[in-house]
């Protein structure tokens, strides 16, 4: 019974991710893109997200997300995250960057908590980026290092 209210929890927030991606690509501002990221983290779980990125200026971004964690023994989870990145372009198409914000995993229970960590993104063609990220989850209860890479389309 808890993995189907676990699969109707996540459904419904993805489904919310779903409806924000069209009003956040409508925002007034900067540059955005949409992405999918695969990784590992430290407590064994394999993970799939995607993610908006939306450059509020030139140097600050907002980067909401959701991610699928998958362990042994249907020891699954997912999480919900609201990250905000500066930007240090370092060369024309790379560009490293610090992370903190806001995470909520749903596992071994309800846990909010934050994230930190940085990522670069190396511009392939003006509208392809390739990503890497790592960042360290801190939830009461429940912290895992995540490394990621992932792929994003600019629009």
């Amino acid at each position: 019974m808890f993995h189907v209210y676990k699969w109707v929890i996540m459904k419904k927030l993805a489904l919310l991710v779903c409806m924000l991606v069209p009003f956040l690509a409508k925002a007034e501002g900067g540059e955005k893109s949409v992405g999918l990221n695969l990784g590992y983290g430290t407590e064994e779980y394999f993970t799939i997200g995607g993610k908006f990125n939306w450059n509020m200026t030139d140097a600050i971004r907002l980067s909401p997300s959701i991610y699928g964690y998958f362990g042994d023994y249907n020891d699954n989870m997912f999480s919900v995250g609201l990250d905000v990145n500066y930007l240090f372009p370092v060369r024309e198409r790379l560009t490293l960057y610090p992370l903190a914000g806001f995470a909520y995993v749903h596992g071994w229970g309800n846990h909010l908590g934050a994230s930190l960590g940085g990522g670069v993104d190396y511009d392939l063609t003006s509208r392809l980026v390739l990503n890497g990220e790592a960042k360290y989850q801190l939830t009461k209860g429940f912290d895992q290092f995540v490394l990621a890479v992932g792929v994003a389309y600019k629009f």
